[in-house]
């Protein structure tokens, strides 16, 4: 039961994240100009992006096993075991999308690259005991791996009727992982009766090896839906709202802006920015202008420097926050393949012994075997993904009032038959396989420079899996379920017009079974992560 509680606390969480957003939209005063009143009508931009980040965490595992006997004997091998790892990872990437939008049609394309080093050690200790068996295995790993990859992709979104419609999404995926030198030891020690329960078996061995692998990707994700609702895009007005908010609390409005005066400055704020401009001073001096112009033409803005300056720091420096608002429900199908090639070698070094004692005179030790080994192999190998599905999909934004913003995403698939397979013979077959993601997202824009974004996470899956090592030989069935949930925190600080910067702390819990043909794994981990990023747009 304790174990489910954190998994009950997140859950509450969401759904206390889906019923602020309306609580605090009905207490909006009538008659007053709100993020929602101001619909674009179209949308178009191009931007360039690169970033770079560094991650840094530390994860804490526990492991709880059932092995079936490799003898066949009625009495299981229960288990049990624990790990703590360190993880640092360093990135540098860049973006480029093209995005163009109107009520009635959407459409993005685009690609990213990333290359990246994951730097990772751990230590796991691990214990199985039973009425004649006990293990007990101590192992230090450490792994260097470098990364690039590339990832395309293509979306539109077509409204047939009124609020109808249909939308297609593809992605691709290519990527090259190598890792020049891992390193993995091992010490173990066992013991377990003898057949004939007289006399105790021990092994005492260690494993010390280095490998290293390359490996290449290819994965496709295509599909197509249908659904209902409308998503509209609400950083014109916010922006307007926020200047009008700035040169309020600064005691410059001649008289408050009406509603259709509102309207009319977003309107204006839509046509001269675009929501990744970068410091164009022509650009800038038309666009302060023309806001200036308008606002003092009506008798709201009293004339002056600091008025200007105010102006300017909201244009430049607002928070690029997503202020979307509206539903949307689709229902659809599609299909993700993988294709993975890799080429690894390996130096291994063995040394074991195994001894026997009697159990009523322990101080006799006979030496059974004693060897060493020396090994290095190579192998390249190829394995190929299949998972057609069916997916429901959800998502609702409220932009709440000038501060607050509440996103949420929730999805589900049904896998029809899926499989994976190697070229050697072996095939994983799921079946039964559904899985439910959900993420909801409460944003708070502290000033023209920061906000703040409390996110939630919950993801559950389920199936039947089908496990076959080779040709000619048998399969193990079994069902299994994994769940994951966790919560972040995150500021954003625009350091300058282009530049933003990102620090985010991040909590995770992990459960998710391990498998083979005679033992089966329930593994959780705990993940306690830090992380900073900075991105720069070119464009």
């Amino acid at each position: 039961m304790g174990r489910n509680r954190p998994l009950a606390f997140t859950s509450c969480f969401l759904l206390l994240l889906s019923v602020l957003p309306t609580t605090r939209s009905l207490e909006a005063g009538e008659g007053t100009f709100k993020i929602p009143d101001y619909i674009p009508q179209k949308f178009t931009d191009l931007r360039l992006q690169v970033s770079g980040g560094a991650n840094s965490s530390n994860q804490n595992s526990s492991d709880s096993s059932v092995r079936e006997s490799q003898t066949g004997s009625v009495l299981p091998v229960t288990g049990d075991g624990k790990s703590d790892s360190h993880y640092h990872y360093f990135n540098l990437g860049s973006s480029g999308e093209y995005r163009y939008e109107t009520v009635p049609f959407r459409l993005r394309c685009g690609a990213d690259v990333t290359t990246s080093l994951n730097y990772s050690k751990n230590n796991v200790e691990d214990h199985d005991w039973g009425e004649y068996y006990d293990r007990r295995s101590t192992s230090d790993n450490s792994y260097h791996i470098y990364a690039i990859s590339a990832r395309p992709f293509f979306s539109g979104l077509k409204y047939v009727m009124r609020d109808f419609f249909v939308i297609t999404d593809n992605h691709l995926g290519l990527s090259y992982n190598h890792a020049p030198g891992n390193r993995h030891g091992i010490l173990y020690e066992a013991r377990h009766s003898s057949d004939d329960s007289l006399s105790m078996e021990t092994q005492l061995s260690s494993y010390s090896y280095r490998w290293k692998y390359r490996q290449f990707t290819f994965s496709a994700d295509v599909g197509g839906a249908f659904g209902f609702g409308h998503v509209y895009e609400g950083w014109y007005a916010a922006t307007s709202l926020y200047i009008i908010e700035e040169l309020r609390s600064k005691s410059l409005l001649e008289t408050e802006p009406t509603i259709q005066q509102m309207k009319e400055l977003s309107a204006l704020v839509y046509q001269n920015a675009l929501q990744h401009a970068i410091d164009n001073r022509i650009r800038l001096i038309e666009s302060m202008q023309a806001i200036l112009d308008y606002l003092e033409q009506q008798g709201i803005l009293k004339q002056g420097f600091s008025s200007t300056l105010i102006v300017q720091d909201v244009w430049n420096y607002f928070p690029r926050t997503s202020r979307r608002f509206g539903w949307q429900v689709s229902i659809g199908c599609g299909l993700t393949d993988n294709y993975l090639r890799n080429n690894d070698s390996s130096f291994n070094v063995t040394t074991r012994i195994n001894t026997r004692y009697l159990i009523e005179n322990p101080s006799v030790v006979d030496t059974i075997t004693s060897e060493h080994n020396e090994v290095v192999s190579r192998s390249d190998a190829t394995e190929h993904y299949s998972f057609p599905y069916m997916q429901l999909q959800a998502d609702c934004h409220r932009a709440i009032d000038l501060r607050w913003q509440f996103d949420t995403d929730l999805a589900g698939r049904y896998y029809f038959h899926t499989y994976r397979k190697s070229e050697y013979g072996g095939r994983t077959d799921y079946d039964d396989y559904v899985s439910l993601d959900g993420e909801a997202t409460l944003t708070y824009i502290m000033n023209s420079r920061t906000s703040a974004a409390l996110r939630g996470q919950l993801t559950y899956e389920s199936y039947k899996l089908t496990t076959t090592e080779g040709a000619g030989s048998g399969s193990q069935e079994r069902s299994l379920d994994r769940h994951q949930y966790g919560v972040s925190l995150e500021m954003t600080y625009r350091v300058s017009i282009p530049t933003t910067l990102r620090f985010a702390l991040e909590y995770s819990n992990h459960r998710y079974p391990q498998s083979g043909m005679t033992y089966m794994y329930q593994s959780s981990s705990e993940s306690y992560n830090a992380r900073i990023s900075i991105s720069h747009y070119l464009f």
